[in-house]
């Protein structure tokens, strides 16, 4: 592609403001795992809510989404977080909160579409 996915301009905004806009309305607390320094988009680190947007950088170029995951999981300071890739420009807030609620005692909560797991969107 020659860029980030999560540059690409989505209804004014690129995916990645986006992402964190609908995330900052539902959550205190936003980490988001890049692949390179975020030098062309700076605006993810503010939103129009009180919630924290820190950006960290993968140790090593090119891990891919297990490490960036990893990285994150060992960042946050919840015992449980909502994950989702960068790349899901119509991300819903509310379901990403929604999700959260139902973890109850279950170790996770991954949302299956067409008999697929979705775990870049999951608790």
């Amino acid at each position: 592609m020659g860029r980030s996915k999560a540059s690409l301009p989505f209804g004014g905004v690129t995916i990645l403001e986006r992402i964190v806009g609908q995330l900052a309305d539902y959550f205190d607390d936003l980490i988001v795992v890049a692949g390179a320094l975020v030098e062309e988009s700076p605006a993810p680190l503010m939103t129009n809510s009180s919630a924290r947007v820190t950006i960290l950088n993968d140790e090593q170029p090119y891990q891919g989404p297990v490490s960036a995951l990893a990285r994150g999981m060992t960042y946050a300071q919840c015992p449980a977080v909502f994950a989702c890739s960068c790349d899901l420009p119509l991300l819903n807030g509310a379901l990403a909160h929604a999700l959260c609620a139902m973890l109850g005692g279950y170790d996770a909560v991954i949302p299956e579409v067409g008999a697929r797991l979705q775990p870049l969107h999951a608790v």
